[in-house]
């Protein structure tokens, strides 16, 4: 080869190595770059997980095997401040949280116990409730279809996680009729006025101002703590056994007609009671009835609740991530 063919070829692949080396470096740049575009998109998706995911996946209630996470939590929280705000109320955002999570335990306890009482919901029997309950305006199964759709959209709710709550809604009324059968008609029943104090002093107070005053209603207005005793001037009407606490049906079923009686010491505080009549036999009006019915579904609760594993986990952290989300919201109306 020819001195001058040599110093070309020798050139070339000078030029050629120059060549690749560029481009080595050129790869190098891009790979580094998108090393480190993925680096940034990574924290970013973590900071997003970390934020907004994670939270919705960590758990806020058991009972038994039923696990409420919080992101179903938030949810019903939020179906909960919709509906206080339709009624025309005002939600209390640090209150709505412990209100929801005792509502949710609630609802487990029934779906968990009702089968100690024999009773279930079928599928059907769910379908039917949403089919009556979204009718409206018309009774044509596809309006209540659409209504349900957009109740479904609004909501944020899931048609898996709406049927669980209807059926723990008729799981409840179920229990409730079901203890409804234990609950008289008729029984004995006397005719109370009363006053409630928070301590023993102002009950004796009030003893020696009733025995002083001819309006005992005026005074109960003014003195008694308890807003239905307050509403009423002391007139609490008839009452069977078991519409208060067991102190309170233990004085007022012992008490002579007539005479007003000295503080009596109950978990409420201390009553002031006087008995006007007593009927051995009186029929129970609807009303109280169903404040029997309320008071023995709530003992039922009590007695069950001991016989299942119930665990919450709401904390400073969990109360402050909710509370958040609910702030986010009310700023974007």
């Amino acid at each position: 080869m020819s001195k001058k063919a040599l110093k070309g070829s020798l050139w070339s692949r000078g030029r050629l190595s120059r060549w690749e080396q560029e481009k080595r470096r050129q790869r190098l740049v891009l790979v580094l770059v998108a090393s480190a575009l993925v680096l940034v998109a990574g924290l970013v998706g973590f900071g997003y997980y970390d934020s907004y995911v994670a939270p919705t996946l960590q758990p806020v209630l058991r009972v038994d095997g039923n696990v409420v996470s919080m992101g179903y939590y938030l949810k019903r929280v939020l179906l909960y401040q919709n509906f206080v705000l339709r009624t025309g109320q005002t939600a209390d955002i640090a209150t709505a949280p412990f209100l929801l999570l005792s509502a949710l335990q609630e609802e487990a306890l029934v779906v968990e116990a009702a089968s100690t009482l024999g009773l279930s919901v079928t599928p059907q029997e769910v379908s039917q409730a949403i089919q009556t309950r979204f009718s409206s305006p018309s009774p044509e199964p596809l309006v209540a279809e659409a209504n349900y759709r957009q109740f479904l959209k609004d909501s944020g709710l899931n048609d898996d996680e709406y049927r669980k709550i209807l059926t723990a809604e008729m799981l409840r009324e179920k229990v409730k009729e079901r203890l409804a059968a234990s609950v008289p008609t008729t029984t004995e029943q006397v005719y109370v006025m009363a006053l409630l104090l928070s301590d023993e002093p102002k009950a004796k107070e009030t003893a020696t101002k009733l025995k002083e005053s001819a309006d005992p209603a005026a005074l109960a207005r003014e003195a008694s703590s308890d807003a239905e005793i307050r509403d009423k001037g002391g007139d609490l009407g008839w009452l069977p056994r078991g519409i208060r606490s067991p102190q309170f049906d233990e004085a007022a079923f012992g008490l002579p007609l007539g005479s007003w009686s000295q503080p009596i010491s109950t978990t409420e505080g201390y009553y002031l009671l006087r008995v006007l009549e007593r009927d051995m036999n009186r029929e129970v009006i609807t009303d109280t009835r169903q404040r029997l019915i309320d008071t023995a579904y709530r003992r039922w609760l009590d007695v069950e609740r001991p016989k299942h594993r119930v665990e919450q986990y709401m904390d400073s952290s969990r109360y402050q991530w909710v509370s958040q989300q609910l702030e986010r919201r009310a700023k974007r109306g």
